[in-house]
């Protein structure tokens, strides 16, 4: 609770350096790049064959998820939870079925990242999602490296997306049939 010199630290002393040594302009100039990286990722997620974007990002933390292109294809003809209604007691059970396979491959490609070691991605449970009630498993990046690129960012989303692929097909092709 208190100091040597019996006083409450001097918590304050790191964003306040922070601020002295970059300036409200430099600051700017990072936030601004930022914008720039999770506007870029954002474009790359959406133009993907195989990831699906889960959030349109205001800030700099983007959720998306591996699906490959196929069973992308099969989710949409089974539909989603907003048209409930309309759907079939097995149409929702299949697509629960596969959000479920889907859930476990992301969690093994989030361990294949982490285990390779060259980027950092953290993963996280949605609880609503456009496929409620059932949660979702996102991979979560958060862009605000000053030193990232959208080469890099490219670089990053192909490595993730090949590893993605290699696990769908090693582990995951049969039962996403």
């Amino acid at each position: 609770r208190f100091t040597l010199e019996g006083s409450r630290k001097f918590d304050v002393l790191k964003p306040w350096a922070a601020l002295k040594v970059f300036g409200t302009d430099g600051f700017q100039i990072l936030f601004d790049h930022a914008f720039n990286l999770t506007s870029d990722l954002n474009q790359l997620i959406n133009a993907s064959h195989n990831f699906e974007a889960m959030n349109n990002p205001q800030l700099f933390i983007h959720v998306f998820r591996f699906v490959p292109r196929s069973v992308q294809e099969e989710i949409a003809t089974r539909g989603t939870a907003t048209g409930r209604s309309q759907q079939s007691t097995s149409a929702r059970q299949k697509r629960r079925e596969i959000n479920t396979l889907l859930n476990k491959l992301n969690v093994a490609l989030h361990r294949a990242i982490r285990a390779e070691d060259s980027t950092c991605v953290s993963r996280t449970t949605l609880a609503t999602s456009k496929y409620a009630p059932q949660p979702i498993v996102v991979l979560r990046s958060v862009t605000v490296n000053p030193l990232t690129t959208r080469a890099i960012l490219e670089e990053i989303l192909a490595k993730q997306e090949k590893m993605g692929l290699d696990l769908h097909a090693k582990q995951f092709k049969k039962l996403l049939a």
